[in-house]
């Protein structure tokens, strides 16, 4: 990926992330564009059975002139570190028909300290592409 990708795809992601979100309450999916839906209730249906996660929910902003779904959840590390992640679609670079789901994580520890939490994001993506067909990734910014 150029610099120039790169630096867009990480400005996209923390848009998706700050920017005007409308959300919808925690087993709907009525913000969520029509196309995505299937996949963003599959997603979300994953995340309730998933130990230490509540407060699931999913919406939608617009950037870029589409409609970007999102899937967002509250996790509890074993050590009681907590922490909200959301999981943004985004056009893949490799190929502008497909669409992955991306989460940028504080990726700061202190030294000697823990590392930075995850917030189960491994497993989850796991889950979401053996139960769902959905590509997601957690990245540490």
């Amino acid at each position: 990926m150029s610099s120039e990708n790169s630096s867009r795809f990480i400005t996209t992601a923390w848009i998706a992330i700050a920017g005007t979100i409308s959300s919808s309450s925690h087993a709907s999916v009525g913000d969520v564009p029509s196309p995505f839906r299937r996949d963003v209730q599959c997603m979300m249906n994953v995340l309730q059975k998933t130990p230490r996660v509540d407060q699931v929910e999913s919406g939608a902003l617009l950037d870029n002139g589409w409609m970007h779904p999102f899937v967002q959840y509250h996790y509890q590390e074993q050590d009681g570190r907590a922490g909200t992640v959301r999981f943004v679609a985004q056009k893949s670079n490799a190929s502008k028909d497909t669409i992955q789901y991306l989460a940028l994580l504080n990726g700061l520890g202190t030294p000697g300290g823990p590392p930075p939490p995850a917030f189960g994001t491994a497993e989850i993506a796991m889950q979401w592409k053996l139960q769902c067909g959905v590509p997601a990734i957690a990245l540490f910014v």
